[in-house]
C-alpha cells in the first residue's frame, strides 16, 4: 500500500523576487531524442535537458548532470537509460529520473546508441564507435571512415547509419568489428529502426530498405520534406519530417501521410506502451496512440518572444514573427488569430493597445484589431506614445532598391486621437527608437553613428539630445515616479527626472548582463535582459530606479520584454518563455506509484519552495526521506529505499 499525505503553510516569505516558468510546457528546449523503457518516455536535448513521462503528455524535468550541452540520442537495455551527445557526453540512469555522468574518453559528437547482445554501442562524428556492458565504463573500438548518425539492433547485429553528401552504412554482430557498405542514393543517412523483419533508414527525401542490414534498396518515396525521424512499434515504422509531416508504413516501401503539424520538425521518435512519442525544436511533443491519429502536446508559442504590455486587465505578448497572444493572469495564454503579422513590440496607450512594425493596428482588447494609415511610406514603425493630448508614433520609411539593404528615412506622425494621423517633416534624425512620457515631456532613446542617444521633446516636433558615448545604443526606457529609466547593453542603466540631465547607476564590474526591457510594477522597476558570457536570463528590482538587485530566475535564455499589472509580473524571450511573479501559489499535492520493484513519489507545489518529505510504515513514526526544491511543475523523486516494505505512507512538509 502506498499513501501520500501533504501538510503546508499557507504563509510563503520571499526575500526576493523570485520567479517561475509558466510557458512553454513541457520545456523550451530543443528535444534532440527520445526513448521508451519500463513504460517509462524519456526525452533529452539542449541544455542536457532530461524529461520523464509514464503517458507522453505529463513530463517532469528529472535530475541531470550540468546542463551546458546536448543529448542527441537515448536509449533502453538491461535496465538502464543511456544519453549521448555533444563533445561525447555519456549519462546513464536505472529509473530514467537521476541521471549519472559517464566518462567516455573522447570530445567526438555522439549521435546515436542502442542497446543489443547484452550490450551498449554508440556512435558519432568520424566514424566514433563506443561500447559498453554496463553503461559505466566505455570502450572505444577502431574509427570507421564516415560519421555515423544512428544505430539500432535486430536480426542479430547492429546496423549504424550516416554520411555525409551519401549514404553509409556500417554493421557488426558483436559491437567490435564492423563492416562498411556504401548503399546507393544521394543523401546522409540520420535514422535506422528494426521491425517486420527488416531495417529501414531514412535521410534527406530518401528511404533504404534492408533484411539483412547489407544488401539496400532505395525506394520511390515522393515527399518535400526531408526526414529526420523514425521508430517502429505496433507493426509499423512511423517517420517524421522537417515540416511537420508524419508517414507511416508496414514494411517500409508503401508510406502513407498521416498528417502534418508545420513548424515542428520532428528530430527523434519512440513507441512504448502508451503509444507513439515524437520530439522536436522548442519542445515539440507530438503523441499518437497508434501511429495513425496525432496531436501536439506543446504548449505555448514556439517564437521567440520580443514584447510585452499590460492592458485592459490582460497582458498582451508579440514574437520575432509577429504572432501575438493575450493572458488575463499570466499563465495561460491565446494566440489571437487576428493582429499578427503586423510587427514585434506592443504597447498599452492610454486607453488600447498597438502594435507597431511594418504598419500600425489597435485594439481594444487584443483580440480585435483596426489597421491605421500613419502617412508613411512603407514603414518601419518602432514604437507609440501618448503624452500632452496627442499620440506619437516612430520610425522609418523604407525605400528597396533593386538590390542591397533599404534605404531608411526617419519617419514621425502624430494624432490627436489615436486613428488618424498626420506624418511630420522633418522628423528628427535619427528618430527615438523607443518613447516614454512624464513630467511633461517626450524621451526617447536612439543611436546615431553608434552612439547612444537620449532624446525629449515637450511638443513632439522639436527634438534634442544628448549623446552617451558609453554605449552604441539603449533598448528601452520608462517614466515611473518622476523619473525616466534607459537600459541597454553591459549593464547600462540611465535615469533622469527631467529627460535631458542624465546619470548612470552603477553597474555589475564582471561580466554585467545586456539589458534589453525595463518596466515599472507593484512599486518596483524591472529590467530584464541576458548574462553576458552564456546568455543566461537575467532580471533586477529597484526602488527608485537607482540601487538595483538582481532576482532569481530560472536557467532559460536571454529575457527580452517586460510588463507588470494585477501584482503579476511578466517576463517574456527565446523560445516563447514566459516567466511570472510572484509564483503562482499552489497546494502542495502528492502521489506515488510503483517503479522498477520500488517506490516513486510524485510532487507538486509551489515553484521556489522547499517540502520536507518523511515516510512511514504505519502513519505513527515518520522519519525524515529528503529534502526538495519545488520547482512549480511535476516532479518525480525515485526512493532509493532497496526492498521497501509492501506498505508505505509518505508525507510532504512545506
Amino acid at each position: 500500500m502506498i499513501l501520500a499525505l501533504s501538510l503546508s503553510d499557507p504563509a510563503i516569505t520571499m526575500a526576493q523576487v523570485v520567479w517561475e516558468q509558466v510557458s512553454p510546457y513541457p520545456t523550451h528546449n530543443a528535444l534532440c531524442a527520445t526513448a521508451c523503457g519500463e513504460s517509462l518516455f524519456v526525452a533529452g536535448g539542449d541544455a542536457q535537458t532530461i524529461l520523464a513521462s509514464i503517458d507522453g503528455r505529463n513530463w517532469t524535468v528529472c535530475t541531470g548532470p550540468g546542463k551546458a550541452l546536448s543529448y542527441f540520442a537515448i536509449a533502453y537495455g538491461g535496465g538502464t537509460f543511456v544519453a549521448v551527445g555533444d563533445f561525447g557526453i555519456i549519462a546513464s540512469s536505472s529509473d530514467g529520473m537521476t541521471w549519472v555522468k559517464r566518462d567516455s574518453g573522447i570530445s567526438a559528437h555522439l549521435f546515436g546508441v542502442t542497446y543489443g547482445n547484452g550490450m551498449f554501442v554508440a556512435v558519432g562524428d568520424n566514424g566514433t564507435v563506443l561500447t559498453s556492458t554496463d553503461a559505466s565504463s566505455w570502450s572505444r573500438k577502431f574509427g570507421l571512415s564516415k560519421s555515423l548518425a544512428c544505430v539500432t539492433f535486430g536480426d542479430g547485429k547492429f546496423v549504424a547509419v550516416g554520411g555525409r553528401t551519401s549514404p553509409a552504412v556500417a554493421v557488426s554482430t558483436n559491437g567490435l568489428t564492423w563492416t562498411e557498405f556504401s548503399p546507393m542514393g544521394n543523401s546522409q543517412l540520420r535514422k535506422v529502426a528494426y521491425g517486420n523483419g527488416r531495417f529501414v533508414a531514412v535521410g534527406g527525401y530518401e528511404i533504404q530498405t534492408s533484411e539483412d542490414g547489407v544488401n539496400w534498396t532505395l525506394q520511390t518515396f515522393a515527399t518535400s520534406q526531408p526526414l529526420t525521424a523514425l521508430t517502429f512499434g505496433a507493426g509499423k515504422f512511423v517517420a517524421g519530417g522537417v515540416g511537420g509531416g508524419i508517414f507511416v508504413s508496414t514494411n517500409g516501401q508503401q508510406w502513407l501521410a498521416k498528417t502534418n503539424f508545420p513548424g515542428t520538425q520532428p528530430a527523434d521518435a519512440a513507441h512504448g506502451t502508451e503509444g507513439f512519442v515524437m520530439v522536436g525544436p522548442r519542445g515539440t511533443m507530438l503523441l499518437s496512440a497508434d501511429g495513425e491519429i496525432w496531436s501536439n502536446h506543446f504548449i505555448g508559442c514556439p517564437d521567440d518572444l520580443s514584447s510585452v504590455v499590460f492592458g485592459a486587465k490582460r497582458f498582451l505578448a508579440a514574437s520575432v514573427n509577429r504572432a501575438l497572444m493575450t493572458s488575463q493572469d499570466g499563465i495561460t495564454w491565446t494566440v489571437q488569430a487576428a493582429g499578427g503579422g503586423i510587427g514585434n513590440r506592443v504597447r498599452f496607450v492610454k486607453d488600447r493597445f498597438y502594435v507597431v512594425g511594418e504598419g500600425l493596428a489597435s485594439s481594444p482588447d487584443g483580440a480585435k484589431w483596426q489597421m491605421h494609415n500613419t502617412g508613411v511610406d512603407t514603414p518601419i514603425l518602432l514604437d507609440v506614445s501618448y503624452g500632452n493630448q496627442q499620440y506619437l508614433v516612430c520610425g522609418f520609411s523604407a525605400v528597396y532598391p533593386p538590390s542591397g539593404p533599404p534605404l531608411l528615412f526617419p519617419a514621425l506622425s502624430v494624432s490627436t486621437d489615436g486613428t488618424s494621423w498626420q506624418p511630420i517633416n522633418p522628423a528628427p534624425d535619427p528618430p527615438p527608437t523607443a518613447m516614454a512620457f512624464g513630467n511633461g515631456r517626450f524621451v526617447g532613446i536612439a543611436s546615431k553613428n553608434e552612439v547612444a542617444q537620449l532624446m525629449s521633446s515637450i511638443n513632439g516636433l522639436d527634438w534634442t539630445s544628448v549623446a552617451w558615448p558609453s554605449v552604441t545604443s539603449l533598448s528601452d526606457i520608462v517614466f515611473a515616479c518622476g523619473i525616466f529609466v534607459a537600459v541597454g547593453p553591459s549593464g547600462t542603466i540611465l535615469f533622469s527626472t527631467n529627460g535631458t540631465s542624465w546619470t548612470e547607476a552603477t553597474k555589475e564590474t564582471v561580466s554585467p548582463p545586456d539589458l534589453n526591457g525595463v518596466t515599472y510594477a507593484d512599486g518596483q522597476f524591472v529590467t530584464v535582459g541576458a548574462t553576458s558570457f552564456d546568455s543566461f536570463g537575467f532580471a533586477a528590482v529597484s526602488a527608485d530606479g537607482m540601487g538595483w538587485a538582481p532576482t532569481t530566475v530560472p536557467p532559460v535564455g536571454a529575457l527580452a520584454g517586460i510588463a507588470g499589472g494585477n501584482g503579476v509580473k511578466t517576463a517574456v524571450g527565446t523560445r516563447g518563455v514566459v516567466l511570472r511573479s510572484p509564483v503562482t501559489r499552489r497546494p502542495l499535492r502528492l502521489g506515488s506509484w510503483q517503479h522498477q520493484g520500488g517506490f516513486v513519489v510524485e510532487l507538486e507545489g509551489t515553484s521556489g519552495s522547499y517540502c520536507t518529505l518523511q515516510t512511514s510504515p504505519d502513519l505513527r513514526a515518520w522519519d525524515v526521506w529528503t529534502n526538495v526544491a519545488v520547482s512549480g511543475r511535476l516532479q518525480w523523486i525515485k526512493d532509493p529505499t532497496p526492498n521497501p516494505p509492501p506498505r508505505l505512507f509518505y508525507r510532504g512538509v512545506e
